[in-house]
C-alpha cells in the first residue's frame, strides 16, 4: 500500500553527502566559504558652516554660573558688612560675568539668555543663536533708561504675572528695548542699580578713562545671593 510499517518506520536513512544527480564513490562538494562579516558603513562627516563654527567656539566657554558659584562670587567680591544685613560688592565685576535671564522678544515665546557687561565696559552683550555677536550687542553710549516692571510691549503681549512683576525690567536703547526677569534679588539689583551707576559714571566721565574703570560700589542685602526671585516677590505680596 506505500506506507512503512513495523521496523521499516523506526530505521532512519543517514542523510547522503552527496547531491542529486552525483555518482556514489566521488568526493562530497566542498563546503560552502565563510561568509564575510559585514563592514561597518563609513559616512563622511557633517558639514560644519562657518556660522556653526563661530557658534561653537563662542559657546564654549559661556555658561551661566551655578547658584553655589555665584553664592561664592558674592562672597569673594564683599568688603564690608553693615550690622549684617548688607554688604558692599563691586557691580562692576559681577556684571561682567555672564548671567542668564529670561528674555521676552518681539515674536516666539521667552527664552533663557545669557547677559554680561563687555570687559572694556561699553556694550552690554547677549547670546543668541539666530544673531551674529555683532547684532545681539547693545552699546552703553545708545542706553537711553532702565524701566522697572512690566510695563514695556515685549511683556505686555502676555499675560501679567504678579510673581514676576517686580523682577522685570527693560532696558531702552536707540534701536529697541532689551526686556529681561531676573533669576534671583541680586542678579535684579545688580543689572538695575547697579547698572544704572555704570551709565552714570559713563556720563560723567571721559571715553578712556571710563574704559579702564575696575570698581562700582553697590550694597545689596546679604540675603540677596540666596533668595530666589519667586520666593522673593511673593512674600513682598
Amino acid at each position: 500500500n506505500g506506507y512503512r510499517t513495523g521496523s521499516e518506520a523506526a530505521i532512519v536513512q543517514p542523510l547522503s553527502p552527496y547531491r542529486r544527480g552525483d555518482k556514489p564513490g566521488s568526493s562530497p562538494p566542498p563546503p560552502p566559504p565563510p561568509r564575510r562579516p559585514k563592514q561597518p558603513i563609513k559616512r563622511p562627516p557633517p558639514i560644519v558652516t562657518k556660522v556653526q563654527e563661530r557658534q561653537k567656539v563662542q559657546f564654549k566657554h559661556l555658561r551661566s554660573p551655578t547658584a553655589i558659584e555665584f553664592q561664592s562670587l558674592m562672597k569673594g567680591a564683599q568688603e564690608k558688612k553693615s550690622s549684617g544685613k548688607t554688604m558692599t560688592v563691586n557691580a562692576l565685576g559681577l556684571l561682567r560675568q555672564w548671567t542668564t535671564f529670561k528674555k521676552y522678544g518681539k515674536r516666539g515665546s521667552p527664552a533663557f539668555r545669557d547677559v554680561r557687561l563687555s570687559p572694556d565696559n561699553l556694550y552690554i552683550e547677549y547670546i543668541s543663536r539666530k544673531k551674529s555677536p555683532e547684532e545681539s550687542k547693545i552699546a552703553i553710549s545708545q542706553i537711553s533708561q532702565i524701566e522697572l516692571g512690566w510695563k514695556s510691549k515685549n511683556f505686555n503681549r502676555f499675560a501679567p504675572k504678579p510673581s514676576l512683576s517686580k523682577a522685570c525690567f527693560t532696558i531702552t536703547y536707540d534701536e529697541g528695548t532689551l526686556d529681561l526677569v531676573a533669576q534671583n534679588k541680586a542678579d535684579y539689583l545688580l543689572w538695575t542699580e547697579g547698572l544704572m551707576k555704570v551709565r552714570k559714571l559713563f556720563k560723567q566721565q571721559p571715553l578712556l578713562s571710563f574704559t579702564r574703570v575696575q570698581h562700582v560700589d553697590l550694597e545689596i542685602p546679604t540675603s540677596a545671593t540666596y533668595v530666589s526671585y519667586v520666593q522673593y516677590w511673593e512674600a513682598d505680596r
